[in-house]
């Protein structure tokens, strides 16, 4: 099955991330990671972001397990690819890219993986993003709020 996912986080202050040997700092607001959900249960996927007590794997570990953020939402889209995905949040005025390479290194052509939200302004950002996964043909959105 096919599935893509974005998660949006919380980044409160500043908040320096390393990444192989350099540090890129990520300055306080909201951002969106996009990644591949293509398992039998990909809102699996999205809930292990939620726990902030866990083995860094993924690049994104290394944000979502910081006390100085907090993983708000994770949007599983059925039937979109992480490409298409890409694409769309890539091309969107909405996002602007944070780190190059971030969660990407799979993805030759992928700039990265982690953006910041130009604006977000709850409903109308989660309602723009809901619009997007429509246009990309979407058959099933599922979202998961953190508590």
């Amino acid at each position: 099955m096919e599935a893509s996912y974005l998660l949006i986080i919380k980044v409160f202050g500043k908040l320096r991330v390393k990444i192989a040997r350099k540090i890129w700092v990520l300055d306080g607001g909201y951002y969106a990671y996009l990644g591949s959900a293509c398992l039998a249960k990909p809102y699996v996927r999205v809930l292990r972001h939620f726990t902030p007590a866990k083995r860094v794997h993924w690049h994104i570990d290394k944000i979502t397990s910081h006390k100085n953020t907090q993983p708000i939402a994770g949007i599983v889209l059925y039937g979109v690819s992480e490409e298409s995905l890409y694409n769309a949040v890539f091309s969107s005025k909405m996002f602007v890219a944070a780190i190059p390479k971030f969660g990407s290194t799979d993805r030759e052509k992928h700039f990265t993986h982690l953006f910041k939200f130009s604006y977000f302004k709850i409903p109308d950002t989660f309602s723009e993003i809901l619009s997007l996964a429509e246009d990309l043909g979407a058959y099933l959105i599922e979202l998961l709020l953190a508590q």
